[in-house]
């Protein structure tokens, strides 16, 4: 499943669409942030807070838009980064994927190899009833005018809850 209509052009365009993925399904997000580690700063292409799932979990997305397959030492060199910042996870997101060498660099640890397609499916489940609850509103208000009782606007206010429970 993807959440969007078109893939990213270009590496600015990979990055905000990252950002406002994790942004749509409630998360606090930051594009170009700057981050401190146990050793100074770093730049995080995308810094993710979950504070809708409990723990609360910090993601660092690294987002590459190279025509060419990832290398694993830039896979080492982004996994020093989530350790030293202490992340919940951090994702690699690749435009065309990763070398053989980098899959088995990421193997027992917190970091994932993703292409865009892989992240938009694995969030597409946290990403839908998301959107039902924030469109809803608009939906309820135009009821009175497609329904062909003349029924009247619904009442209730829509939760995450009731969309999942559909």
């Amino acid at each position: 499943m993807k959440v969007f209509d078109k893939d990213p052009e270009t590496w600015q365009e990979l990055q905000d669409m990252v950002g406002q993925l994790f942004g749509e399904i409630g998360c606090i997000v930051e594009v170009n942030a700057i981050v401190q580690l146990a050793r100074g700063q770093k730049e995080i292409d995308v810094y993710v807070e979950d504070t809708i799932n409990k723990p609360h979990s910090k993601y660092l997305c690294e987002c590459k838009f190279w025509k060419n397959p990832i290398p694993q030492e830039v896979i080492h060199a982004f996994r020093t980064v989530v350790a030293d910042f202490g992340a919940n996870r951090g994702f690699v997101i690749s435009k065309v994927g990763f070398q053989a060498g980098s899959q088995e660099a990421v193997k027992n640890t917190n970091v994932e190899l993703l292409t865009f397609d892989d992240l938009q499916e694995i969030f597409f489940s946290r990403w839908l009833p998301s959107m039902v609850v924030k469109y809803m509103p608009y939906a309820d208000r135009l009821f009175p005018y497609w329904d062909p009782s003349g029924g009247r606007m619904p009442k209730k206010k829509w939760t995450e809850t009731d969309v999942q429970h559909l």
